[in-house]
């Protein structure tokens, strides 16, 4: 699932020192790497790179952040970055982001974090690009660290950062209209995964029941937590 030209709904970003002052012959200059932890997170980030540098995934879309582990070459990856933008809030568990010589995290900047819908979970939810406005309200951040890791560059990640940041909060406003035809009373959801609390939040809905743990989409559900799910579906 890709951002917000995602179809629900961040960056773990990295510039290579040797695409930041290196060039090829003749005053040419190679394009500034950039890797990002998720397809989510790679998404926010094309929108703000744009044709300036180019984006790699460093987590497959068929795999869980949660509990994804690194191969020797993504290792080597994340260690000679010149920056990586996360997630952060314990999305990529098993990424050791403060290996890399500068990081940015989305969560750090997105404004306040809520905790997890289901009581027992620990921490605070990750999950914030399921709040557009969140998503927003953090470009300028990421552009500034784009910026300072490419200087030559800076300008233009500023202006499309404000430019994505104005199209995620059009989205916002879509959204909310939209959803206006849903009867407060009808405003309840039952998830299988614990990461909608801030789409829930932001839209004025609740989350009922999650039929799998916090800690990652993979994680097996409780016959007691499943016959949960079961009685909020039929109240």
């Amino acid at each position: 699932m890709r951002a917000f030209t995602l179809k629900a709904m961040a960056v773990a970003a990295c510039f290579s020192a040797a695409a930041l002052t290196a060039c090829g012959g003749d005053d040419e200059r190679e394009r500034p790497q950039v890797v990002a932890t998720t397809g989510i997170l790679a998404d926010i980030t094309e929108q703000v790179v744009g044709a300036d540098a180019d984006v790699v995934q460093l987590v497959p879309d068929s795999a869980d952040p949660h509990s994804f582990s690194l191969s020797a070459e993504d290792r080597q990856t994340l260690e000679e970055a010149g920056l990586v933008v996360a997630n952060g809030a314990g999305l990529e568990a098993g990424v050791p982001v403060e290996e890399a010589e500068r990081s940015w995290a989305l969560t750090d900047h997105a404004g306040e974090l809520l905790p997890f819908a289901e009581e027992e979970a620990e921490g605070t939810d990750p999950h914030v690009w399921m709040d557009p406005t969140k998503v927003a309200a953090a470009l300028p951040s990421l552009a500034e660290a784009l910026g300072a890791a490419d200087p030559d560059n800076a300008d233009e990640y500023t202006q499309r950062a404000a430019d994505y940041a104005k199209r995620l909060r059009a989205l916002d406003r879509t959204m909310q209209r939209t959803l206006e035809a849903v009867p407060e009373g009808n405003r309840e959801l039952v998830t299988s995964h614990d990461s909608l609390e801030y789409f829930a939040t932001r839209y004025g809905f609740e989350v009922l029941a999650t039929a799998f743990p916090a800690t990652g989409a993979e994680a097996e559900a409780s016959a007691a937590r499943l016959a949960d799910v079961e009685d909020a579906g039929r109240d």
